[in-house]
């Protein structure tokens, strides 16, 4: 299942980049401000010829690979997925005296250390910062509301803040080597526990509800921003629902009581009907 993938990159970029702050235009948890992109680097109208770089962020997830579980009762798989940060100064250059062109320059004092404080800050925000949009841990459901538990960002719900192999390389010209105003940053970061399971509830569900296991709670809070929204349910429309079983609503016993010395016949003399509640996967 690839959707946890998804909603880890949008659940990064919305702490690197909260939708509530694109109105108000900061202030931003990074250097790259608003200029944090998914997958690929977007077109952005705020560079000009002979203005300083600018910074961008994109964000990635790459090597994904599924480890089984050794206790018996617990998921299927744990998960541990390449998160991968392009961070960069794109700067406008004028080729042949009347073009100019977007690109990475030569990297320097000035702007290596740009790059180094973007690294800290992306640090801080997914671990520490209170900003974008968040989710309830723990606690417990009561009706459509969950009540009790800590209130933590999308990120720190989806990984748990589970981070391991961290590394930071440059990037360099491939003729001359000259190093270039570019950093690829990539963790390997462990998902939630039951995000690869099937908790797709079953039957007659439509809309977010479609998203399996705790993923549904993610989507729920993404959905919430004009942002995310139109992504999100576009998604939970195609999410396959796996065809409804049958529900066990109770159980008949037959027993043949008998009293000393009285020899079995086989027939039961009394009956009785254990009823279950119904199963939704609320409860």
């Amino acid at each position: 299942m690839g959707l946890h993938r998804t909603l880890l990159r949008l659940s990064t970029i919305e702490s690197l980049r909260p939708a509530a702050l694109l109105d108000t235009q900061g202030p931003w948890p990074t250097l790259a401000g608003a200029r944090v992109f998914d997958t690929r680097i977007d077109p952005f109208d705020d560079l000009k010829p002979g203005d300083e770089p600018k910074a961008v962020i994109a964000v990635y997830t790459e090597h994904d690979q599924g480890y089984g579980n050794q206790k018996r009762g617990g998921p299927a798989f744990r998960r541990e997925v390449d998160l991968v940060f392009e961070i960069s100064q794109i700067a406008s250059a004028t080729v042949d005296g009347d073009q100019f062109v977007a690109g990475i320059p030569q990297t320097d004092n000035e702007l290596e250390a740009s790059l180094d404080l973007i690294e800290f800050q992306i640090e801080r925000a997914l671990y520490f910062s209170s900003n974008g949009l968040k989710v309830r841990r723990g606690g417990r459901q009561s009706g459509s509301e969950w009540v009790g538990g800590e209130l933590i960002t999308l990120w720190r719900y989806l990984t748990g803040s589970m981070v391991s192999e961290p590394r930071s390389m440059p990037h360099r010209t491939s003729e001359e080597a000259v190093k270039l105003a570019a950093r690829t940053i990539t963790w390997k970061v462990q998902m939630i526990a039951d995000v690869a399971a099937d908790l797709t509830p079953p039957g007659g569900v439509a809309g977010l509800d479609r998203f399996p296991g705790e993923l549904r709670r993610v989507a729920q809070v993404l959905a919430t921003s004009p942002a995310y929204a139109p992504l999100i349910n576009g998604l939970a429309d195609d999410v396959p629902v796996r065809a409804p079983l049958p529900q066990l609503a109770s159980v008949g016993m037959n027993y043949e009581l008998l009293r000393p010395g009285q020899t079995r016949t086989g027939d039961a003399n009394l009956t009785d009907l254990i009823a279950f509640p119904v199963w939704t996967w609320r409860n």
